[in-house]
């Protein structure tokens, strides 16, 4: 299992693709990203943040 944290933009086929050589190499992986992305919800994947002060 890998967890993947995605801080730039890419685009949906090129996350779909590198999703597809993980699988490939029987590796299954999340993708996590802390802005929403066009990707979140089309390839496993979370949308994290941080904790609000207070």
């Amino acid at each position: 299992m890998a967890w993947e944290a995605q801080l730039s933009p890419i685009t949906v086929d090129e996350i779909t693709q590198r999703t597809a050589r993980f699988a490939k190499d029987a590796v299954r992986v999340c993708w996590v990203a802390a802005k929403l992305r066009p990707w979140v919800g089309e390839v496993p994947s979370i949308h994290v943040r941080p904790p609000s002060e207070g």
